[in-house]
């Protein structure tokens, strides 16, 4: 729960995702920038860690790619536009469901730090629900999936 930690763990990794790069090609052909590298990140145990970090370094990625694109300037990111970073984080939590129900029959956990940037109660409520429901069909309904990770 040491959300703060989270920064730091970004700033460290923020020279080797320079480094990385990007692929960026125009629209008639001209290679720009090559991607040297990408970035495998999981979690021993949670695969609702992974997306946290996971959509820290896609905002990150995003502010380089339209400031290389002139979108937008330099010391701009989209944090500072409401709407954008609005749909950028509802997307990504979306996302982290679909993958999540495949995964553990339940929506993700932590949603609410993805879609908001912080705890709320309510999430913590949800995150509850949805562990119980992940024990119980991990243990007693889930069988085949739980099965078919393992083969």
């Amino acid at each position: 729960m040491r959300w703060d930690r989270l920064s730091i763990l970004i700033d460290r990794l923020a020279h080797e995702q320079d480094e990385f790069s990007m692929f960026l090609m125009t629209r008639d052909g001209t290679v720009v920038s090559q991607q040297d590298g990408v970035f495998r990140t999981n979690c021993i145990d949670c695969l609702d860690r992974t997306n946290v970090v996971q959509s820290m370094l896609a905002r990150r990625s995003l502010n380089q790619v339209l400031q290389k694109l002139s979108i937008l300037r330099t010391g701009q990111n989209v944090e500072n536009n409401f709407g954008f970073e609005s749909l950028f984080k509802s997307v990504w939590a979306d996302n982290a469901d679909t993958v999540s129900v495949q995964y553990s029959g339940t929506g993700a956990l932590k949603t609410d730090f993805t879609r908001t940037g912080k705890r709320t109660r309510w999430g913590l409520i949800r995150d509850g629900i949805n562990s119980l429901t992940r024990y119980y069909k991990n243990n007693f309904a889930d069988g085949f999936r739980q099965v078919s990770y393992t083969t």
